[in-house]
């Protein structure tokens, strides 16, 4: 028989909701740019997502009726406009994962630049405390409070 795994205590939560949002946001505004740049492109790329059904609606009507018509010997498919709605479906698609592909891009390096600064403020608060500080508190107190 195994032994039973330690119970952990759940995690506390953020007492001041506010101060935590406020802290977020304060991280954040160092990035503006590039987090007003990936919602312009999350916009592009759902636009561009969302008509690119309805192009795709139309062709299979073009299919449709063309198929109508030769059922009926009045004519057949019409694939110039067949080909030209789906050339545009392509090229809908290609643009929107592009813009896709840009917006997970800016938030990579947004993250990485957040995780990276916030690193950076916890070894700087380590290396600056006093020796008998770091062994009079509990194990992960500095590291909560690294980012204050």
């Amino acid at each position: 028989m195994s032994p039973r795994p330690l119970k952990r205590k759940p995690p506390e939560k953020a007492v001041d909701n506010k101060k935590a949002i406020k802290n977020i946001l304060s991280l954040l505004k160092d990035h503006k740019f590039r987090l007003i740049l990936t919602v312009i492109c999350a916009v592009i790329s759902t636009v561009f997502t969302i008509i690119a059904p309805l192009l795709i609606g139309q062709a299979t009507t073009t299919i449709f009726i063309g198929i109508n018509n030769i059922i009926h010997h009045t004519g057949s498919i019409d694939f110039d406009t067949l080909i030209h709605l789906l050339t545009i479906v392509v090229i809908l698609y290609v643009i929107s994962s592009i813009f896709s592909y840009l917006q997970s891009f800016l938030l990579v390096k947004v993250s990485t630049k957040i995780s990276y600064d916030l690193r950076e403020r916890m070894i700087d608060k380590i290396l600056h405390l006093p020796m008998n500080n770091v062994e009079e508190n509990k194990r992960g107190r500095h590291t909560f409070k690294g980012y204050q």
